[in-house]
């Protein structure tokens, strides 16, 4: 939420995150769930884009 605000993330921060991020990776069923999750955002992402262009 910092950086969306325009906030400065401190490193420490960001390697403790990515830190977690490896961890959670190791197991399958949350290394799936969150690569289905990227998937769905695109999906939607390509949808919306879509339907603007039809818009205009």
């Amino acid at each position: 939420m910092a950086q969306i605000s325009g906030k400065e993330i401190p490193k420490e921060e960001i390697e403790k995150t990515t830190k977690l991020e490896e961890i959670l990776m190791l197991n399958s069923d949350i290394k799936n769930f969150f690569m289905a999750e990227l998937r769905f955002t695109q999906l939607m992402k390509d949808i919306n884009d879509i339907l603007l262009s039809c818009r205009y």
